[in-house]
């Protein structure tokens, strides 16, 4: 998972919601924090979940109570 930093978006709680969703299904996950306004730009989200072969699976700042149901539709559950 792919977190930027921006304005007003809480990433702590983002990556706190998505480890757990991970944990309680088993998901490995790694998560990653950049703060470079280029990576921003090129994404376009504060939250991107890239799989293995590094395509981008989901974009978006619309998490809260959803890490769960994102993460199985991600991984095909």
């Amino acid at each position: 998972m792919l977190v930027t930093e921006q304005a007003g978006f809480d990433a702590n709680n983002a990556i706190q919601e998505f480890r757990s969703a991970a944990e309680n299904i088993g998901m490995p996950l790694s998560i990653t924090v950049v703060e470079d306004e280029a990576t921003h730009r090129l994404y376009q989200a504060p939250i991107t979940l890239i799989r293995p072969d590094l395509m981008a699976a989901w974009q978006g700042a619309e998490y809260a109570g959803k890490a769960t149901s994102i993460l199985n539709i991600v991984r095909g559950a």
